[in-house]
């Protein structure tokens, strides 16, 4: 059961890095193009 619940944090983990590193990439293309927008 244990390694069941560890294999799910990984797997969500793993999602939530996917997540948060498409985000990341979505803003500096954002800010590349659309240099005069200034939104931090």
């Amino acid at each position: 059961m244990s390694q069941m619940s560890l294999r799910a944090y990984l797997t969500s983990a793993q999602l939530f890095h996917k997540i948060v590193s498409y985000r990341t990439a979505q803003l500096m293309v954002n800010r590349i193009a659309n240099p005069h927008l200034k939104h931090a």
